[in-house]
């Protein structure tokens, strides 16, 4: 807790129905680590609380531990512009375990629905795939790591570790915290766009003149073509109002500093810590 703390990540631990979760917490970014166990004998009922879990939007979420599904080297489709946020992602994802049961179907849809990808395969560290449950009576990828879309950036390496005391091997999923740190505590120069209602309405017209034109070319889009159409409108330029401040000497690249100093004397006040003043 005190090595969390002295590098600027607090942490808690919560409980969900029947979900032990782990929440992290950084200057601006924060985590949900969800450990997972979905028996056998008891699949769908363990499934279903996951599922409730994530009707309460969660942040950053990451699920790791022994789902029991068999998904085979499923989810091959993580589009060009996602995968641009991976750095040490790889482009096909693979498996040692080829085989797909009807849970590992129902696994993935529950990925497609929510914006999770599986780490399992597709991670610099694990580009083979390799199995994570091995005994005499055959091999397996059952322990999965998925994590959302948002935490891709930070992931640094996936792995599979080797041990001889259980016919599970452990999982391993390593995020860079110098990665967090560093964009957390960039300061922002860019304006926020304020979200008024003329600037709204003229956003839904397009988006639907949009929609529009995509369904005409193809009847059937996937989320990925949502994404893709909500993007290209985002580039687009725009007239929004302004933000006019009291003093001409304050702007927004000022008024941003200022900010995150605030933050940074708050997170002192907390934790005492000499490096968090000198940040300050």
């Amino acid at each position: 807790r005190k090595d969390l703390a002295e590098i600027g990540i607090r942490h808690s631990f919560k409980r969900y129905a029947a979900l032990d979760i782990i929440k992290l917490k950084t200057q601006n970014e924060d985590f949900e680590i969800i450990p997972s166990y979905l028996r056998g004998a008891k699949w769908h009922q363990d499934f279903e609380q996951l599922v409730n879990r994530f009707e309460s939007d969660p942040i950053n979420p990451i699920i790791i531990g022994d789902l029991n599904i068999r998904i085979g080297e499923e989810q091959q489709n993580l589009e060009e512009i996602l995968f641009k946020t991976f750095p040490y992602g790889l482009e096909e994802r693979n498996s040692m375990d080829k085989t797909t049961n009807s849970n590992g179907r129902k696994y993935l849809e529950f990925c497609s629905n929510y914006g999770l990808v599986i780490a399992n395969g597709r991670t610099v560290g694990d580009e083979e795939g390799c199995f994570t449950f091995i005994n005499s009576n055959g091999s397996s990828v059952n322990d999965i790591c998925t994590v959302s879309i948002e935490v891709l950036k930070y992931i640094e390496r996936f792995q599979v570790e080797e041990q001889i005391w259980s016919d599970h091997l452990p999982i391993k999923l390593k995020l860079s915290i110098n990665r967090i740190l560093d964009l957390s505590e960039k300061i922002n120069l860019v304006p926020k766009l304020k979200w008024i209602v003329c600037n709204k309405e003229a956003y839904k017209e397009k988006l639907n003149i949009s929609l529009r034109n995509a369904l005409a070319q193809k009847p059937q889009l996937d989320i990925y073509d949502f994404q893709n159409l909500i993007l290209e409108l985002y580039k687009e330029p725009t007239t929004y109002k302004k933000t006019v401040f009291k003093n001409k000497w304050l702007d927004l690249e000022c008024k941003n500093a200022r900010d995150v100093s605030m933050e940074f004397l708050s997170i002192f006040r907390a934790s005492h810590f000499f490096q968090d003043i000198q940040k300050y």
